[in-house]
């Protein structure tokens, strides 16, 4: 049995971290940055487990290995495609998901012109809390895709861990351990699976607003934003 159709919910399901009461700022940013390949960015994250279940209570592993996937790359539609290895699954409607994803999560990327400024993901100003405070220039070398007049290496990759107080979205679950998060999800629209059907799909990621920044010029913090992502089947 080919699965192919269930590539796209590993990751399109799987982003409702750091949702609480103390961050729930994390929805609705002052303004967003991009963490696409044409500012140098990333957005990586940890899966080591994918389920699917009939009715939430047996679960059959579609895939199970520790794996990245930068889904501000180009070819994470590929990658992704690569970590669902079990083509014995019995055929049925399935309507629920579960994955197990590292709580960490690694992005760097920069905001366009914003009062003056491009910001950017650092770690030499430290820390506000969960976060880290942006860096700023009021110039970007396209050339080495780094902000101007500041020493190279400023521009760097943040790594954040999802809060012991995050809370999953209305209609998921979410388990923490001191490593992963156990997300459970019942799909919008159950999946029949045929035996011996194939279904291609593909999926794209919007890398212009995968970064939120907020708070007071010229030190606003930066966090990585739940990915809007389009997906297509043949």
């Amino acid at each position: 049995m080919r699965l192919n159709k269930l590539h796209k919910y590993i990751i399109l399901t799987g982003f409702i971290f750091f949702l609480s009461a103390t961050n729930a700022f994390c929805q609705s940013p002052d303004f967003k940055g991009n963490a696409g390949s044409g500012v140098a960015g990333t957005y990586t994250i940890t899966m080591k487990k994918l389920e699917i279940s009939i009715d939430g209570t047996a679960w059959i592993t579609l895939g199970e290995n520790t794996q990245n996937f930068n889904i501000a790359s180009a070819s994470v539609g590929s990658s992704l495609g690569t970590y669902v290895n079990n083509n014995n699954v019995p055929g049925g409607t399935y309507t629920k998901i579960r994955m197990t994803i590292s709580r960490t999560i690694v992005f760097k990327g920069r905001s366009g012109l914003q009062g003056g400024f491009y910001y950017y993901t650092t770690t030499d100003k430290g820390k506000s809390g969960d976060f880290y405070v942006a860096g700023n220039a009021t110039a970007w070398n396209s050339v080495n895709n780094q902000p101007a007049g500041i020493v190279v290496g400023a521009y760097a990759s943040n790594s954040i861990k999802v809060p012991d107080d995050a809370t999953a979205a209305a209609g998921e679950t979410m388990d923490l351990t001191s490593t992963d998060m156990i997300i459970t999800k019942t799909l919008s629209s159950a999946i029949t699976i045929g035996e011996g059907a194939t279904v291609n799909s593909s999926m794209s990621f919007d890398t212009q607003s995968m970064i939120g920044f907020q708070g007071t010029a010229p030190n606003p913090i930066a966090y990585p934003m739940p990915p809007k992502s389009t997906c297509s089947e043949d």
